[in-house]
């Protein structure tokens, strides 16, 4: 890691930093922060919080394809990924506690505000990092370590390394359909419960969401398409667009 490197990495550090003080301390980030997080908890805080465990998950994968076949971006990662993580965790227990414990805010409302905050900062430091990501990656200290990619077929989906082919694709997504549309029939059949369809939904939802995500990634390594594109494909409805080639576009095998 060069100097220019660190200073910039320091420097992405402190606004991240800077912004988690005000989110803990100061209740003042503006309102892009706010209103990006109450876009992704749409009201529903356990909504909220599957959805953070998504974007963090979308973020991680998305790191991972970019710097997979670079050897000094390997290294790089880990002073973005960590940092931003731990601060977005800092950003959403340790608001609660603060509010509940020093402030005397109840609970449920603390909660509420510390989700939308957590959502909100964790869409801003990941963008930061993707784009100085992008940004490292084109310079010339960066593109000379470039190793060849070599992406083996791997059809499971449980594992997001590796490509998956048409077929198993085509399969794991008819899959998951059914077995969503087997889920909430039992659910309106058998379970009365509100609170738990209200808790349990939201919960396979996001582990559906995971499968298709790795699915969706390996795919997209498999026909050779940026790996960015996941970000659209995890955008409900604008994803279709990314989504509805991968069943179509035939396998492309690997240049050595």
């Amino acid at each position: 890691m060069n100097k220019s490197t660190k200073i910039t990495i320091i420097i992405k550090f402190a606004i991240t930093l800077f912004i988690t003080y005000l989110i803990l301390f100061k209740r003042d980030v503006g309102s892009l922060i706010y209103h990006i997080g109450n876009f992704f908890v749409d009201g529903n805080y356990i909504f909220g919080l599957i959805s953070l465990v998504n974007i963090t998950l979308l973020y991680i994968l998305t790191i991972h394809n970019l710097t997979f076949n670079n050897k000094s971006l390997k290294n790089l990662k880990y002073f973005l990924l960590f940092p931003d993580i731990i601060l977005v965790t800092i950003n959403l227990i340790l608001g609660i506690y603060i509010r509940t414990i020093h402030y005397n805010m109840p609970f449920a409302l603390a909660q509420s505000e510390f989700i939308i905050l957590a959502c909100g900062s964790a869409f801003v430091y990941y963008a930061m990092s993707i784009i100085l990501t992008l940004f490292f990656s084109k310079t010339k200290d960066y593109k000379e370590n470039v190793i060849p990619a070599e992406l083996k077929i791997n059809n499971n989906p449980l594992f997001f390394t590796g490509r998956i082919e048409r077929k198993p694709y085509f399969i794991t997504k008819f899959a998951i359909f059914i077995i969503c549309l087997t889920i909430l029939t039992i659910f309106n059949t058998f379970i009365k419960n509100e609170l738990l369809i209200f808790i349990l939904i939201p919960i396979l939802s996001s582990i559906f969401f995971i499968l298709s995500l790795f699915a969706a990634n390996k795919r997209l390594h498999d026909i050779k398409w940026h790996p960015l594109l996941l970000i659209i494909w995890a955008i409900p409805f604008l994803g279709l667009t990314i989504g509805l080639p991968l069943f179509f576009i035939k396998t492309k095998q690997n240049d050595k």
